[in-house]
């Protein structure tokens, strides 16, 4: 059972942190266009 829990935080962590960088790219775009000093910038 820690196996499992060590792999599936494992999982999460590198899903949560490797991104491709398409993904990075459309994230920069849109933190760009949010409204500056709002909770979504």
């Amino acid at each position: 059972m820690e196996f499992l829990a060590s792999s599936l935080l494992e999982l999460i962590t590198q899903t949560s942190t490797n991104l491709p960088p398409d993904v990075r790219a459309a994230m920069s775009i849109a933190a760009k266009e949010e409204t500056p000093d709002t909770q979504a910038s």
